[in-house]
Formats: C-alpha cells, sequence, structure tokens
C-alpha cells in the first residue's frame, strides 16, 4: 500500500497458507470432551473455507489455546417455603458454557500473538444428570469449534 502499512498477520504474499498444530487445553475438561480436537477441526475448516489451509512444512502455524472453560446460571428460581413440591433451595432455570481461548500465530516473521475471543453458549436444564452432562460436552466441543474458526480469521486478518 501507498502508505506503507503491511498487514502483521499472515499472507503477506497476497496467498495465505496456514497449517494447524495440536491445541493446548489450559483448563480441567468435561470427561470425553476432545476441546482441542474441536478448536483443530474449527480452524481447520474455517482455513480450509478461505483456501489457505496447508500442510507444508513452510507454511505460517496456527495454535489454538483453550485456556478457560466455566458454566454459569442464566436465571435463577427462587426456593419457595411452604409450597408442597416446590424446590426446596434456588435452581437454575438455564445454564450457559463461557469459553476462552487465544491463538498463537507463527510464520517466518516471526510470532503473533492473536487477540482472545470469549464465547458464550446456553444449555437447557434437565433433571437427569447423565443427559445435561451430554448437552455440556455438545456446548464445549460446539465452542472450541468455534473458537478455532475465529482464530484462524484472525491468522487471515478476515475481520
Amino acid at each position: 500500500m501507498a502508505c506503507g502499512f503491511r498487514p502483521a498477520k499472515s499472507g503477506l504474499s497476497g496467498s495465505p497458507r496456514v497449517r494447524v498444530v495440536a491445541s493446548s487445553v489450559e483448563v480441567a475438561e468435561l470427561p470425553g470432551t476432545g476441546l482441542s480436537e474441536a478448536a483443530e477441526s474449527g480452524a481447520r475448516v474455517e482455513l480450509a473455507r478461505w483456501s489457505a489451509l496447508s500442510n507444508d512444512a513452510d507454511a505460517d502455524v496456527l495454535r489454538v489455546d483453550i485456556v478457560r472453560l466455566e458454566g454459569f446460571a442464566d436465571g435463577v428460581v427462587p426456593a419457595a417455603v411452604g409450597v408442597v413440591g416446590a424446590p426446596k433451595s434456588p435452581t437454575a432455570r438455564g445454564t450457559s458454557l463461557r469459553l476462552r481461548a487465544r491463538g498463537l500465530l507463527r510464520g517466518k516473521n516471526g510470532a503473533l500473538e492473536l487477540p482472545e475471543v470469549e464465547l458464550t453458549e446456553p444449555i437447557a436444564v434437565s433433571s437427569d444428570a447423565s443427559e445435561e452432562q451430554a448437552r455440556r460436552v455438545t456446548a464445549a466441543r460446539a465452542l472450541a469449534r468455534r473458537a478455532g474458526e475465529a482464530m484462524a480469521r484472525q491468522a487471515l486478518g478476515v475481520p
């Protein structure tokens, strides 16, 4: 560009080539979640969508790090004192999972830490504990996949 501006991210030559390496998960994972694999898959899908996915050794390298996964109540039903069949303590009407991830893009021009993303996914409450756990795992995977996609877009400089 005439002003001297050059993007600091992948693809300075106009045809970005990025390969995804193993992601790291810095949080206690839900059992059987596969957050790392979901984040990598999301990044690969997004890079392929932009025709930037590569397995070449000289391609830029993208790593997605899952740094936080937490659940929180979306709404609370208060305990009803003296009402038959009502909960004895406050209960959640719904819950959500929140995931934070950051990325690292390494290339010939050095390394660039990508901005952290925070994503949220609502989960319906169930009275069955195993069903609720399955919903949490599904939501966590969806969040990790979306985080991988977001990191790939950042690596390419796509808003």
